[in-house]
């Protein structure tokens, strides 16, 4: 019988409880039905007390901290990350799919680190684009929170601040010649990441504006698209080029080459 984590989660605390109050596996048993309407088996508590097996069984264990790499997750979920769930099989995947293998790489590595994990294998996909999936129902809830939940991960610190923006601008910056841009359908995070720029480390950006309208036909890695929702777009002034490769840079090899050229043409 499927229990939800939820359930799971309450169902060891009270086990355990009962247990330190001296039940015996008959009455915890019969307690445990009266109060949640589920029968569980002896095994199942003889192996949470006595330390043997966890309530979550393989599910990642995910616990919230403030740390650069868990900014650059953050990042990166309001990039190119994918939020994927199918409720009615309890199947929760974070999905990163880019050209670049080194920025699918950073992320799987980041991912490995908080949640304490093996990295997770990258693919080569029939699109010709570098893919990993994890599977972690806690860290997408938490992924799933709105941003103003999300905002103090990202501003507990330089680092993290630092590790937001370049997971944040490794999905969505683009930089040509002097001209460092991002681009991303929320209005409100590129104004954020903006704000972000100037007050932790001084880098001047142009005010944000819409770059195309809902609609729009572009051409994105040989495919055409069409733009679902507006999209707009920030620029990095280039007087701050130098401050954003000391204290952001990207993970992208070929925008770190290019950003190191637009410097050196400073």
């Amino acid at each position: 019988m499927y229990r939800s984590l939820e359930l799971r989660e309450q169902l060891y605390v009270d086990v355990c409880n009962l247990r330190d109050k001296g039940f015996s596996y008959a009455r915890i048993i019969e307690q445990i039905r009266q109060t949640h309407g589920t029968l569980l088996a002896k095994s199942n508590i003889s192996d949470w007390v006595n330390g043997n097996h966890e309530p979550l069984g393989k599910v990642h264990y995910f616990t919230a901290k403030a740390t650069p790499q868990l900014a650059y997750i953050i990042g990166v979920r309001f990039g190119d990350l994918t939020l994927w769930a199918n409720q009615k099989i309890h199947n929760y995947r974070m999905i990163l799919r880019a050209i670049d293998k080194e920025f699918v790489e950073e992320f799987n590595r980041c991912v490995s680190f908080v949640l304490k994990c093996r990295e997770h294998s990258i693919g080569w996909d029939e699109e010709r684009y570098w893919r990993v999936e994890i599977q972690s129902v806690m860290m997408y809830r938490f992924l799933s929170q709105p941003f103003r939940l999300l905002k103090k991960y990202v501003e507990h610190c330089g680092k993290c601040a630092a590790a937001f923006l370049r997971g944040f601008f490794d999905s969505e910056g683009s930089i040509s010649g002097r001209n460092l841009v991002a681009y991303n359908t929320l209005l409100s995070i590129l104004r954020y990441a903006a704000r972000l720029l100037k007050t932790r480390f001084g880098i001047e950006t142009g005010k944000t504006s819409l770059s195309h309208p809902a609609g729009t036909r572009r051409i994105i890695n040989d495919v055409l698209c069409v733009s679902r929702k507006d999209c707009y777009v920030v620029r990095v002034k280039a007087c701050g080029l130098d401050l954003f490769q000391k204290h952001v840079n990207f993970t992208i090899r070929r925008k770190v080459n290019a950003l190191e050229s637009a410097c050196r043409k400073g």
